[in-house]
This record gives structure tokens, sequence and C-alpha cells, in this order.
């Protein structure tokens, strides 16, 4: 998995 896309989707599931 791209590192940018895991901090993405990080930053996304803490949003929620």
């Amino acid at each position: 998995m791209n590192n940018s896309i895991k901090f993405c989707f990080s930053r996304f599931t803490t949003g929620m």
C-alpha cells in the first residue's frame, strides 16, 4: 500500500 494512500485512509478513519 502506498504511504500517501495509507496516510489519507488514516486521516479519514480518524475524521469519522
